[in-house]
């Protein structure tokens, strides 16, 4: 019968041995992205002056300028989806201010997912046209 008093004893070493496991702290919830505040430029233009960028005010306006056009309008966004309803001025313009402008309508009239990564803001529709922007 000495084996009872034998694994009582291993049976209070271990349990004294292994500490209580201390407490998890919670993971720190992200803070919700929000554009409202925020302006973004294309980069990659010879032209500083004539990059396309966004501008995102807290009172849901959007300007800026596509490339070619200003843009100006109202803009919501909810979890990740960026609605955009705006109106550009009628310039012409050829070469690469048109394909900026082409791209940059595009995407914002596709309702695209919007991510901020780092310093990125980066604009994908669902049929997987992509815009990556930088902040201001």
């Amino acid at each position: 019968m000495k084996l009872v008093p034998v694994a009582l004893a291993l049976l209070v070493t271990a349990c004294a041995a292994s500490s209580p496991e201390a407490p998890r702290a919670a993971a720190p919830m992200p803070e919700p992205v929000t554009l409202a505040g925020t302006g973004w430029t294309v980069p990659g233009a010879a032209n500083p002056g004539a990059a396309a960028r966004l501008e995102f005010s807290t009172t849901g306006r959007v300007t800026g300028f596509t490339g070619c056009n200003m843009l100006t309008g109202s803009y919501t966004y909810d979890g990740d989806r960026l609605e955009v309803a705006a109106a550009t001025t009628k310039r012409a313009c050829l070469g690469a201010g048109n394909e900026a402008e082409a791209l940059m309508l595009a995407i914002l009239a596709g309702r695209p997912r919007a991510a901020i990564s780092g310093n990125k803001l980066i604009l994908t529709t669902p049929d997987g046209k992509r815009l990556e922007l930088d902040r201001n």
